[in-house]
C-alpha cells in the first residue's frame, strides 16, 4: 500500500480557488499558528489576537481568489493577518476630533501667528 502524501498549499489553494471550502479549511488549519504568531506578535496574547484571525479567515474566505502563488499562501495568509492587527491597532488610537467638544476649527490664520511668533523668539 503506497501511502498517500498530503496536498501541497498550491493544491490546496487552487482547490480553494475552485471553490473547494473544505481545502480552504484545511489551509487556515495548517497555517494557524503561524497567523496567530503574527496577532500576537503585533497584538499581544488576548482577545484582540484571536479576533484578528478570525477576521483573517474570513478576508481569507472572501479574497482567496486574489493569490497570485498558490505555492506562497501562507505568507498571504500572514499578510492578511497583519493588516487585520493593524487596522485592530489604528482603531484604538484613533482619538475624537474636536468637531464634537465644541471648540471652534483651527484655521490657517491661528495656526500661522504662534509659529511666526516662536520663529521670533527663537531667531532673537
Amino acid at each position: 500500500m503506497v501511502p498517500l502524501d498530503p496536498p501541497t498549499d498550491e493544491e490546496l489553494t487552487r482547490r480553494a480557488q475552485a471553490g473547494e471550502t473544505g481545502s480552504l479549511g484545511l489551509l487556515l488549519a495548517r497555517h494557524q499558528a503561524p497567523m496567530r504568531a503574527v496577532a500576537m506578535c503585533l497584538l499581544g496574547h488576548g482577545p484582540d489576537a484571536e479576533d484578528a484571525v478570525q477576521d483573517a479567515a474570513l478576508t481569507a474566505l472572501r479574497r482567496i481568489g486574489d493569490v497570485r502563488d498558490p505555492a506562497a499562501v501562507g505568507a498571504w495568509l500572514r499578510a492578511v493577518v497583519r493588516n487585520t492587527s493593524r487596522m485592530r491597532l489604528r482603531a484604538t488610537r484613533e482619538t475624537p476630533g474636536l468637531d464634537g467638544l465644541g471648540f471652534p476649527a483651527p484655521s490657517r490664520a491661528r495656526c500661522a501667528a504662534p509659529r511666526s511668533a516662536h520663529r521670533a523668539a527663537r531667531d532673537a
